[in-house]
């Protein structure tokens, strides 16, 4: 089993913050997960040597068309056609939900989340088993809507219906919140948004949440690895 990671964030502190995050959920076996960047990601010739697929979050927005995009999507194409389990998270939750059902399914969020919030799921899916509350962190002016009947919802918040979404019939997961960081780093994350958001008080959502509450979040990513994956 070898996971593709994709880190297709653009600030340094950010690139650098969900690095340490990959690194801390594989410490134990470093090998088991290879990571390429917006920079290096047309190197990936072919899949065949991977099981697994996730997709980070990104300051980009699904809705403004960027010169890397073709090559994400033909990413994505070579596993599904590989019935390859994928994981969205963010930027990537909204980029698979567009890439099945085009244009109309993501949008300018009726209301930013910035912070924290509790989130209801699905218990039963695959993503939350072993999870019996969740908290997370969340960073998106965008939002997934309106999924057609190929898609279940599993995870929503007061602000935001879709927070993730599972394929009925693929292994593909879309995720709108944040696992995917330190606990230690948020809070300087959260930092830099409020730097750049002239309207962050309004979109900043402040459930306490503690290291433990946040580390729950961890047994997602090992679920989602759980999946058997094909490899070639």
């Amino acid at each position: 089993m070898k996971i593709l990671i994709l880190n297709i964030l653009k600030d340094e502190f950010l690139i650098d913050a969900f690095d340490r995050k990959v690194g801390d959920l594989f410490s134990k076996n470093p090998d088991i997960k290879e990571t390429f960047y917006i920079k290096n990601m047309e190197e990936i010739e072919s899949v065949d040597g991977y099981s697994h697929f996730i997709i980070s979050g990104s300051e980009a927005s699904v809705l403004e068309r960027e010169c890397w995009f073709e090559v994400l999507s033909s990413l994505i194409q070579k596993f599904v056609n590989a019935n390859k389990p994928i994981l969205g998270i963010c930027f990537g939750h909204q980029f698979l939900a567009q890439f099945f059902c085009g244009k109309g399914v993501v949008r300018k969020a009726i209301q930013p989340e910035l912070g924290w919030v509790d989130l209801t799921c699905e218990k039963n899916d695959t993503l939350f088993l072993g999870i019996e509350s969740l908290k997370s962190f969340v960073l998106h002016y965008d939002e997934v809507v309106d999924l057609d009947d190929r898609f279940d919802v599993i995870a929503h918040s007061h602000r935001c219906s879709i927070h993730a979404f599972r394929m009925r019939d693929r292994p593909v997961w879309g995720i709108q919140f944040h696992p995917d960081f330190l606990y230690s780093d948020t809070e300087r994350i959260l930092g830099y948004f409020g730097e750049c958001d002239p309207f962050f008080e309004n979109h900043c959502v402040s459930t306490i949440v503690d290291r433990e509450e946040y580390e729950a979040n961890e047994i997602i990513f090992m679920n989602f690895i759980s999946v058997s994956g094909n490899c070639s």
